[in-house]
């Protein structure tokens, strides 16, 4: 079977990590797979370094009939079996790309417990006969789904997983890099610089924490949106001294075992595999 993945993130977040974690767990098992991915992205520059299969587009806002043509393309030239979608604007893409003669089967993976969208457009692509299977990640996640589909039975779970053996024994990137001293714990969290992670509350959290005078640094991994925003947050506060905005971290598996406690406040999760991640590194969770 000859598998299209079809993502546009520039960042990246659990939906990267997991087409990446499929593509690298299936190799050798009579799958091959092949990537599309914005040109300059995170998920490019993953391919490139690790030789996955890909194709870089140059992605615009809006809907993009060009690049529906090019997935039909791509789907015709490789002979593609199924065309993975993972996200909204390649959703769109790929049913787009049915519309003008692409016979390939669409399966949609689902990753976030928002509810869809009621507009026209996002209801007609969700429950078009193109797509066969919407893959859940939990069952929060279908039972919101559930709301907006005409036939539920293409709704199923497959749960988000991780790697627990990529995970390394602390090496002290952390402290040497940050100049955390020793006898401060380092609270920290690993998330997308969203709104929807919640990280205002977090740096109340760890405000009322460093309050308790007990030593502690703030760690916060992750690149978003919201970065210059939460930056004033915390200047306004008072805490740039206490809490680092690290940017995103190519080394997760050697920084997360360094957290003395991870601290999460997101408002709303598929899953959350952060979670689980902290889990296999045996840091606790405040959430």
């Amino acid at each position: 079977m000859r598998i299209l993945h079809l993502n546009s993130e520039k960042g990246w977040r659990g939906g990267e990590q997991q087409l990446v974690y499929l593509v690298e767990s299936t190799e050798g098992q009579s799958v091959s797979h092949l990537v599309i991915c914005h040109q300059q992205s995170a998920l490019e520059k993953y391919c490139r370094e690790h030789q996955i299969p890909h194709i870089s587009l140059r992605l615009t806002k809006g809907i993009s009939l060009r690049a529906a043509v090019t997935v039909r393309q791509i789907c015709q030239t490789h002979k593609i079996d199924l065309m993975h979608v993972h996200g909204s604007k390649m959703h769109t893409i790929a049913v787009l790309s049915t519309l003008l003669g692409n016979p390939t089967p669409i399966v949609l993976s689902r990753r976030v417990a928002f509810p869809v969208r009621k507009n026209f457009l996002t209801r007609w692509k969700y429950n078009h006969l193109a797509v066969k299977k919407i893959i859940c990640i939990s069952e929060a996640v279908k039972k919101v789904v559930r709301q907006s589909i005409v036939r539920p039975e293409r709704l199923t779970v497959v749960y988000s997983g991780i790697d627990v053996q990529k995970f390394q024994s602390a090496t002290g990137y952390l402290r040497s890099r940050y100049a955390i001293s020793s006898n401060q714990l380092i609270v920290g969290n690993v998330a997308a610089l969203s709104a929807s992670k919640g990280l205002y509350t977090w740096v109340d959290t760890f405000e009322n924490f460093l309050a308790s005078s007990i030593p502690a640094h703030g760690i916060i991994v992750g690149e978003g949106d919201e970065r210059e925003a939460l930056e004033r947050y915390i200047q306004d506060k008072g805490l740039q001294q206490h809490i680092t905005l690290t940017g995103f971290l190519s080394n997760v598996p050697q920084v997360l075992p360094e957290f003395d406690i991870f601290l999460t406040t997101a408002q709303i999760e598929g899953l959350g595999t952060s979670v689980l991640d902290a889990f296999a590194c045996h840091v606790p969770v405040v959430a």
